[in-house]
């Protein structure tokens, strides 16, 4: 058996991971038009529109950084090559298609600014065999698990993100991953820079795992960094100690849920009654992430019905203020600039 690949060690998010342009979602996840009827035609045209819009979206980066995904398209290729089958002589045409649409659907969100930085993604990808079913669920199931690892980069020198910061979030990641052979046979984890500014920078981590039947499982979970102390940030730090923020925080929560605030339908809270029950019991740190406006609650592992994930609700840190320790406020004037 392979052994299970490995981010490789790294000084800043700039330098983790070189390998493969923005997320492709694997066998199972996919469902493309046209792809029962895929040919080398419509396969070789949606490869023709990757390196048109890769090479677009990289105009905005620097000259590394466009040579970073220029080496992260070639290894995507590669990878497909290995999951798919060598073309024209194994491979699945339909295969190749949905990793190739998949892959271009996700080209225009592989690149974004936060605040003043701009931060671009490359992937790491593996694949693990088997000599026998590991999984001991399904005899016929092909002998791959497929493991996909979405990366952030700051196209910056020196970056934002502290060394100390992209060792953190690299540990976060491998604890996640480190039994995605077991835990089902595909696992796509992406991350996402959501924060950075002159006190904090935060990570959005979606992991959606997929292990046999119509849908994969979602989860989010936060990543938030204390870039003043250079430091793991807990969500307890922010409020008065003693007092009971995590029911107020929830409380707040829910009130703009029922707002019908960032697009949540205010009916989730009598379809699932237990919702904010659910982030308590999961730890309030788990869901929320620190922005440049207040705190951010996200919630995954829902009903497909809702998308997986649930739109993050904001609160802002005007409503928050009563609730907050006087060093929670960060004032972003002084973010520094690229």
């Amino acid at each position: 058996m392979r052994s299970r690949i490995q981010l490789p060690n790294t000084t800043t998010l700039t330098t983790v991971v070189l390998i493969c342009g923005a997320l492709a979602l694997s066998r199972g996840y996919a469902e493309t038009p046209n792809a029962a009827g895929s040919s080398s035609a419509d396969v070789q045209q949606l490869a023709t529109k990757i390196d048109q819009k890769t090479s677009e979206m990289s105009r905005a980066l620097s000259p590394a950084a466009h040579d970073a995904r220029q080496r992260s398209l070639s290894r995507f290729y590669q990878w497909v090559e290995g999951y798919c089958g060598v073309p024209g002589a194994t491979s699945d045409p339909r295969c190749v298609h949905d990793q190739y649409f998949n892959y271009l659907d996700h080209i225009s969100q592989s690149v974004y600014s936060v605040g003043h930085w701009k931060v671009y993604e490359t992937a790491a990808y593996g694949l693990l065999w088997a000599d026998g079913d590991l999984l001991d669920q399904d005899f016929a199931q092909p002998l791959t698990w497929d493991l996909q690892v979405t990366w952030p980069h700051v196209d910056a020198e020196p970056s934002p993100i502290s060394r100390k910061m992209g060792w953190a979030l690299k540990e976060k990641v491998h604890s996640l991953v480190a039994d995605w052979a077991v835990g089902g046979w595909e696992l796509n984890v992406s991350n996402r820079v959501e924060t950075i500014n002159a006190c904090y920078a935060s990570v959005g981590i979606e992991k959606s795992a997929y292990g046999g039947g119509v849908h994969s499982n979602v989860e989010f979970e936060a990543f938030n960094w204390n870039r003043k102390s250079d430091a793991l940030l807990n969500i307890a730090d922010l409020f008065k100690p003693g007092s009971d923020w995590r029911h107020q925080l929830v409380a707040l929560y829910e009130k703009h849920v029922r707002a019908g605030d960032s697009g949540v339908r205010p009916t989730i809270l009598e379809d699932e009654p237990f919702l904010t029950k659910k982030i308590l019991e999961l730890g309030v740190d788990k869901e929320t992430l620190v922005t440049d406006q207040g705190l951010k609650i996200v919630i995954g592992g829902l009903a497909p019905a809702y998308g997986m994930i649930l739109p993050g609700i904001e609160m802002k840190w005007s409503e928050l203020q009563p609730l907050l320790a006087p060093s929670a406020l960060c004032t972003i004037a002084d973010t520094p600039r690229p």
